[in-house]
């Protein structure tokens, strides 16, 4: 029996490296187990004054009680990301507020989304570009009323891969966070217009190797099984 023609080798490793299995997303609310279960993950504390002033609209350290707009813009050069993160504010008229002294509590130390008791509908998203983002994390703080709220995920293409429906509602400082089989450009958080107000304290995020890789990485198979000794026998 002849063995397989190296090109039927390639054509086979080149389908698992551009044609993956259908996106699966696995989400967390403890952020130790998805912590162990993420490789590579970058912290950014969003109640810290001086991670703010990273961000391209802000021009200086802020203080408590600053309205920042509704676009707050990282660079991956400033984060260590991997990718840019811009933040924005979606309900209309609404931003994000540092350290709010209208609320109490260590959940308030980082942005609250709509600021405190002026716009109730605190939606949010945070985009990714490139989107190459395999894992993403946050902590929602102060959220009292989870009725018809919801975390959502899209990947590279901006279609919907997955939707988190049970939003904690403890009203202290809770994890949210996802790993996804293929790279994500954007969340979503779609808060109820209950009455409460939320803020975003940390997130988290981690990156997926560049496509390139993969591609050097699927030609490498096919070329090793065209080198073979004199005689015909296959190179070890």
């Amino acid at each position: 029996m002849r063995p397989p023609s190296p090109r039927w080798f390639l054509s086979l490793v080149l389908v698992l490296a551009i044609d993956p299995s259908p996106a699966a997303v696995v989400f967390y609310s403890d952020a130790f187990e998805w912590r162990n279960a993420v490789e590579g993950e970058v912290r950014f504390n969003l109640a810290t004054p001086g991670n703010i002033a990273l961000a391209d609209e802000v021009d200086s350290v802020p203080g408590p009680n600053t309205g920042l707009g509704k676009t707050l813009t990282f660079s991956a050069a400033n984060t260590g990301f991997g990718t840019d993160i811009q933040l924005r504010a979606l309900q209309q008229g609404a931003g994000f507020t540092f350290d709010d002294n209208e609320g109490t509590g260590p959940e308030w130390a980082g942005l609250s989304v709509g600021d405190i008791n002026d716009y109730q509908n605190d939606n949010w998203q945070a985009t990714f570009s490139p989107a190459t983002v395999s894992a993403f994390g946050w902590y929602l703080g102060d959220n009292g009323n989870s009725n018809n709220e919801s975390f959502m995920v899209y990947n590279a293409a901006d279609e919907l891969i997955a939707t988190l429906e049970a939003i904690p509602a403890s009203g202290l400082s809770d994890f949210i966070g996802f790993i996804s089989t293929e790279p994500v450009g954007r969340v979503v958080f779609d808060e109820g217009a209950g009455g409460d107000d939320i803020a975003i304290n940390e997130i988290f995020l981690a990156v997926t190797p560049e496509p390139s890789g993969l591609l050097m990485a699927a030609f490498a198979v096919p070329l090793a099984l065209r080198r073979r000794r004199p005689g015909g026998r296959q190179a070890r």
